[in-house]
């Protein structure tokens, strides 16, 4: 029990970062036309 924490963490961080990288893209993309 003691891992739960960490991967309750890992998995939050990594949906906030996952949609942080796909809002920079369609950003770049944007810029790109």
């Amino acid at each position: 029990k003691g891992m739960k924490p960490l991967i309750d963490w890992i998995a939050h961080y990594r949906a906030f970062w996952t949609e942080h990288v796909d809002r920079l893209e369609r950003l770049l993309e944007g810029m790109d036309e």
